[in-house]
């Protein structure tokens, strides 16, 4: 069964790899085996996470990857290419929170900078990893993160939901264009984790106080989401595509 689960051969690119959920699943998918690549804008975030996965074992380095700049992303992975080979799993992690106000508040530099980043920067990168999988006539797994927000309405989340639920709509038609392909494409929607993007929603001592809220109970730890993202990633997954795994304790089916 751990062999169903290993990702050993495989080259993946985890970009907003600096920190949170991107640093996090970037050592997951080195300890199943995978070649790991991790992406930011800054590469030098990026050493910790290098380091992390070196010491255990794995193998890894780090590219400068801003997700607004296609020039970038290209010269990203032409240097994977030399460096490791073909990208075949891609969690497509880059987020950005922007300003949490109503739509009648919100202005279009905070709308462009969060559809700019998680929207049209999760689809430059989608699309650079699937015109070289298919150049190279390989299979491969997309993973997309979005969001709980991706589902529902919160005042003040307007705008980032909406780039959320958006990314959710390139998951599936992506995935049903990529089939023949052999390429899979998926979503993982977190719920509350505490991360840089989501400090502010918790207090000092980190507690949350929505989390009785949550029908499990509490908060999600980060490793809470390994499993998830690995059944996508690797064989374990693989007639699974176009589908959205939420990870959120229950969020979403919360009593009314």
């Amino acid at each position: 069964m751990q062999n169903l689960f290993s990702l050993k051969g495989h080259i993946a690119l985890v970009t907003g790899a600096s920190s949170g959920i991107g640093a996090h699943m970037a050592q997951t998918l080195a300890k199943a085996g995978a070649k790991v690549v991790v992406a930011a804008r800054r590469k030098e975030k990026l050493d910790d996470v290098v380091s992390a996965i070196k010491a255990s074992g794995g193998e890894a380095f780090a590219v400068a990857m801003d997700v607004q700049n296609s020039k970038t992303i290209t010269a990203a992975f032409d240097a994977i290419e030399n460096h490791f080979g073909v990208v075949d799993i891609l969690l497509n992690n880059a987020g950005f929170g922007g300003d949490f106000t109503e739509v009648v508040n919100t202005d279009e530099a905070n709308w462009d900078a969060v559809m700019g980043i998680n929207l049209k920067g999760a689809w430059r990168v989608a699309q650079q990893t699937c015109i070289r999988l298919i150049a190279a006539g390989k299979s491969g797994s997309i993973i997309n993160t979005t969001s709980i927000a991706a589902h529902g309405q919160a005042v003040g989340l307007s705008t980032y939901a909406i780039s959320k639920t958006a990314l959710l709509s390139l998951t599936k038609n992506l995935a049903l264009e990529m089939a023949p392909h052999n390429i899979r494409v998926n979503a993982v929607s977190p719920g509350t984790f505490l991360t840089e993007m989501t400090a502010a929603e918790f207090n000092e001592d980190g507690s949350n106080d929505f989390a009785g809220e949550i029908p499990l109970g509490r908060v999600g730890d980060l490793k809470d989401m390994d499993g998830t993202f690995l059944l996508l990633a690797s064989n374990a997954g693989n007639y699974i595509t176009g589908v959205c795994i939420p990870v959120d304790g229950g969020h979403l089916i919360r009593s009314l």
